[in-house]
């Protein structure tokens, strides 16, 4: 069989597939995903004594905006005591973090979502480098209501 034009033809498919490539990355990134040459992220490590049941993919807020989100979680034994290292990944518009900034666990849901609200601190105390630590005096404690 022998098809007329088939360079229009072909050209007309490559065109519906590009489309349904673009809505389909529409769609990953709107539900959280990254695209591969999107760019760097800005990684913090936050210590916290207690994470408030704060889970992997958490949002990042800061003014109510989000701006990252709970990338790893870990537990690190210092002394008597266990901290939780949340380490969070900052979209590069809200970097740098300074050395006097602020983490806070919030509810974000009645069904108990958390997620953390980041106060980026003054440029005065210095940045936090890129893959820095935030030590637990950044931590402001919120008092939890647990329904009892």
């Amino acid at each position: 069989m022998k098809v007329s034009n088939p360079w229009m033809k072909m050209f007309v498919l490559g065109l519906i597939t590009l489309g349904a490539v673009v809505i389909l990355g529409y769609y990953y990134v709107t539900a959280g995903g990254r695209l591969p040459l999107a760019g760097h992220l800005y990684t913090v490590t936050a210590q916290i004594r207690d994470p408030q049941e704060i889970l992997k993919h958490a949002d990042v807020r800061s003014a109510g905006v989000k701006v990252g989100s709970v990338s790893d979680l870990g537990n690190k034994v210092m002394g008597n005591t266990t901290i939780s290292e949340i380490q969070m990944q900052l979209n590069s518009n809200v970097a740098p973090v300074y050395n006097d900034a602020t983490v806070e666990i919030r509810q974000k849901t009645l069904v108990g979502e958390n997620y953390i609200d980041l106060q980026r601190g003054s440029g005065a105390a210095g940045q936090v480098k890129d893959g820095g630590t935030l030590p637990l005096s950044a931590i402001r404690s919120r008092f939890r209501w647990t329904g009892s």
